[in-house]
């Protein structure tokens, strides 16, 4: 496994989806966008959903085409994400509520960012994007 693959595969195990700071910086329903004020450094994106799973087989994952789009309002330059690898997984269940790791930005500097997300497939589980820790 490569250093690169090492770090996506190390960071879906650091991600805390069940977290009270995975929605931190911003919350909104997809398709959609909104405006978020980030600080500079490592900030993590999680799918949601407004239902869950209590059986023991209860994982979650986001859509495989879910698309988001992070630039900064200032410059219009995009912040590329890492995505987690396919095979990790990161998610919470719980009797009425999901959320998934979706990956990471490193955002270059603190200022205000653009966040937009979308989804070809339409969901009835009203989801929302969340940026956080």
């Amino acid at each position: 496994m490569s250093d690169s693959n090492f770090s996506r595969f190390f960071d879906v195990f650091t991600a805390k989806s069940g977290s009270k700071n995975a929605d931190k910086h911003g919350r909104f329903p997809i398709p959609g966008e909104m405006s978020a004020q980030l600080p500079q450094g490592r900030v993590r994106i999680y799918y949601d959903v407004n239902w869950g799973d209590t059986s023991e087989d209860s994982s979650f994952d986001a859509p495989d085409d879910l698309d988001v789009k992070i630039t900064a309002v200032d410059t219009g330059e995009e912040v590329p994400i890492r995505r987690k690898l396919s095979f990790g997984e990161s998610s919470r269940v719980t009797k009425n509520f999901s959320r998934g790791y979706v990956g990471r930005i490193e955002v270059p500097r603190e200022g205000e960012y653009k966040v937009e997300a979308t989804v070809s497939t339409p969901a009835s589980e009203a989801p929302h994007l969340s940026l956080g820790k």
